[in-house]
């Protein structure tokens, strides 16, 4: 393990003792979107976030008061550059423990793994389990207690949890839907090229980007209406979805108010090139009236970009250059492709 690791990961897994232990809700902060996990002497695993922040706020709920930890070993494990993780036998003590001996506190073992998700270290998974069969002799009263609210507990708990969880993804549906096309908007856009590019620097895969504009769409609102640049935009949508489904992790997005963003995880940029040139004919090809137009019918100017990620490279790099290349299309009259400049 390089000398600067160990550090650092000693310093993620105190951070979350911290926090556990003092029932600090910024543990919640610290959770990646992409979790799973499991708790001691429970019989679920937990896929979701959601489901977890729900368990961790029960948890809280049950003893709000401070817990003692005390770490009897732990095993720092640096993985690969973006993850790395922490094994610990540890004791917990609840409030009422008092100086309850070591020998009749139950050891708990505890696996936090770590992933560098943008420039923060998110928890991945975490996993607490006990040794199975009854309490030891003489455990503590809180710890008795725990257990049998437990008991009582978990069936509420679990359709409660169901109950959150769809909710939850309800609500992140509805955040990251377009209202109007039902197409992903900005937010799912952001959050998807973010997952990409973390996929293609790890892989050394390319990325391509292709933005694509109505050319002229306040003339055609203007002309025909505002319900008719609606179905415009609507048609666009299904007409782009139909272009991009044969694209593995192709992603279609409402990128701005006229715009559409095409994520083409694994295109190259000729292969992205194409496409968007597909896209350009396939438009022009609905003759959607469009009188505001030199070719009299409704048609996209586009931008086409493609970058092999490399370390230390942000995503945005990759939007700035489509846009710009966009931005070229759009002062030459549209409905054309540009690509990224050289």
């Amino acid at each position: 393990m390089r000398p600067d690791r160990q550090p650092l990961i000693r310093q993620l897994f105190d951070d979350y003792i911290a926090l556990y232990s003092t029932r600090d809700e910024r543990l919640i902060g610290r959770l990646s979107t992409q979790f799973s996990g499991y708790a001691s002497r429970s019989d679920r695993l937990v896929h979701t976030r959601s489901e977890w922040v729900a368990a961790i706020l029960q948890d809280f709920a049950l003893v709000p008061q401070h817990m003692r930890i005390e770490v009897l070993d732990l095993c720092l494990q640096d993985l690969a550059e973006d993850v790395v993780s922490a094994t610990a036998l540890v004791h917990v003590r609840g409030p009422d423990a008092g100086e309850t001996p070591a020998g009749q506190v139950p050891v708990a073992r505890l696996v936090l793994v770590f992933r560098l998700e943008g420039a923060e270290w998110k928890i991945v998974h975490s996993g607490t389990s006990v040794p199975s069969g009854p309490l030891p002799q003489g455990s503590s009263a809180a710890m008795v207690r725990l257990q049998n609210d437990h008991r009582v507990l978990q069936a509420q708990l679990q359709e409660s949890t169901r109950a959150l969880a769809e909710a939850q993804q309800r609500i992140d549906a509805m955040d990251r839907t377009d209202s109007l096309t039902g197409l992903g908007n900005r937010r799912q856009f952001d959050h998807v090229l973010q997952q990409a590019w973390e996929r293609a620097q790890r892989a050394a895969t390319p990325l391509a980007l292709v933005l694509l504009e109505v050319d002229a769409l306040r003339h055609f609102m203007d002309r025909h209406g505002h319900l008719a640049g609606d179905a415009c935009l609507q048609t666009l949508a299904v007409t782009l979805t139909q272009i991009v489904q044969e694209r593995p992790g192709g992603l279609v997005a409402r990128f701005a108010g006229d715009a559409f963003a095409l994520l083409l995880p694994g295109a190259t940029f000729d292969e992205a090139q194409g496409l968007a040139q597909g896209a350009v004919v396939a438009v022009r090809s609905l003759a959607l009236p469009h009188e505001g137009s030199a070719l009299g019918r409704l048609s996209l100017g586009g931008g086409v970009a493609a970058l092999v990620p490399v370390r230390d490279q942000r995503a945005d790099e990759l939007v700035r250059a489509a846009s710009s290349a966009l931005a070229r299309a759009r002062q030459a009259g549209g409905n054309r492709v540009e690509p990224q400049a050289d």
